[in-house]
């Protein structure tokens, strides 16, 4: 089962044909391209986990804005079913070879005896003593060979797709699994076996292969070229910070909007709205949070952090907080939120919590409330790609308590 592929590991930037963040597969030679500020762990088998964290982010390309774009072979979103090739090949690894069995049961049978079964049913009582008559067995025999071979083939498909991760192959036992593959046979056959059976693990084990049945052309083409992943990773780094951070739930009621009243018009038209990345409330205070995939957290180079683009429009949005939700806030704050390494960057003996503060920015036009400053935060990307998925309330809580401390010492 062993396998000794290699891959090459290639850190992404945001720089221009550096920015790929996925996998690549072309003429048997096998890329890993993920974040630069990602450390991947010296270790195989907690790198083989990394892997599978960082590749599990990608799909968040796919949310909020269309030029945002996840990449397949064929840029099909649907024919690189990933994490159901990596449930199939964990299930693989965990208990071998399928075999669809079912329970046959029989009375006085051979087998092993169903005591549950036999002593559910009325016994003869002799002298103070229960006496089954009829004793219920049980034996396990095989029910379709067809299930077994459909998941023999969907763990070839997927080891031959991801199995590098692993450094496995899979034995086939002489078996041409491509050649007997027959989409609409395979369908029809998964499908059915779905609607009889009512054991959640096997019917989930079933949905996985028909996840990588659907995700298959109907001829398979035997070749080992393959893209997965994202050219341009800020989408995803801004979808896990807000994740991770915010506490509101309709973040729509923080976009400011404008219109036009034209003389060519009877009807006053709507611009599109400005959409801050990420929002978080504490009691009436507001903090408004953007997220920006610069590389100011490697080169600490001052023209490697947002413009004043960038910091004109954190200001409207807590001008607009201000204006329309007075009500509810009573002080509204602004910070920036950009990638680093805590433990590989320039300064490490400065820098090296999983969030840290590096400074502000101020505009000499707008001075009169907290949130005309804005707060740059680092944020260790192995922190983020481990914590995202668990929403924290306590992590949400440390970065506010951060943007007040370092911002409202300043007002």
């Amino acid at each position: 089962m062993k396998n000794s592929t290699a891959y090459k590991l290639i850190p992404a930037s945001e720089k221009k044909g550096e920015n790929f963040v996925g996998i690549r597969i072309e003429n048997n030679i096998i890329e890993f391209h993920y974040p630069e500020t990602y450390r991947l762990s010296d270790d195989k088998k907690e790198r083989r986990k990394d892997i599978v964290k960082i590749l599990s982010t990608i799909k968040l390309a796919k949310a909020g804005k269309p030029e945002s774009k996840y990449y397949t072979k064929n840029e099909n979103d649907d024919g690189f079913p990933l994490n159901a090739y990596l449930w199939i090949i964990n299930d693989y690894l965990k208990y071998g070879r399928y075999e669809n069995r079912e329970t046959i049961y029989a009375v006085n049978g051979g087998g092993k005896i169903n005591w549950k079964r036999t002593i559910s049913a009325q016994p003869i009582i002799s002298d103070g003593n229960f006496i089954y008559s009829e004793l219920i067995t049980e034996r396990k025999v095989h029910r379709d060979d067809l299930i077994t071979e459909i998941y023999n083939f969907c763990v070839k498909k997927a080891v031959d797709s991801v199995g590098w991760i692993y450094g496995i192959n899979f034995n086939g036992a002489g078996v041409d699994y491509d050649r007997l593959y027959n989409k609409k046979r395979y369908l029809i056959a998964v499908n059915r076996e779905i609607s009889r059976t009512f054991i959640d693990t096997k019917r989930h084990r079933l949905q996985q292969m028909k996840n990588i049945i659907t995700g298959l052309d109907d001829e398979l083409q035997p070749t080992q070229e393959l893209t997965y992943g994202v050219f341009g990773y800020d989408r995803v780094f801004e979808c896990m910070v807000d994740r991770l951070f915010s506490t509101v739930t309709n973040i729509a009621d923080f976009y400011p909007c404008a219109e036009y009243r034209l003389v060519m018009s009877p009807h006053r038209c709507n611009t599109v709205p400005l959409r801050p990345d990420t929002i978080m409330t504490k009691e009436r205070t507001a903090y408004i949070l953007d997220s920006k995939y610069y590389r100011y957290g490697i080169t600490f180079d001052p023209s490697d952090l947002p413009d004043t683009t960038s910091i004109q429009k954190q200001i409207t949005y807590g001008d607009y907080v201000k204006a329309t939700k007075e009500d509810a806030f009573d002080s509204v704050y602004n910070a920036f939120v950009l990638p680093y390494s805590k433990k590989d960057n320039p300064y490490s003996d400065i820098f090296s919590g999983d969030m840290v503060f590096a400074g502000y920015a101020q505009a000499d036009w707008s001075v009169e409330y907290p949130h005309s400053k804005i707060a740059v935060f680092l944020i260790d990307t192995t922190f983020l790609i481990e914590h995202w998925t668990k929403h924290n309330k306590e992590i949400s809580l440390q970065l506010m308590n951060e943007i007040e401390k370092h911002i409202g010492a300043l007002s």
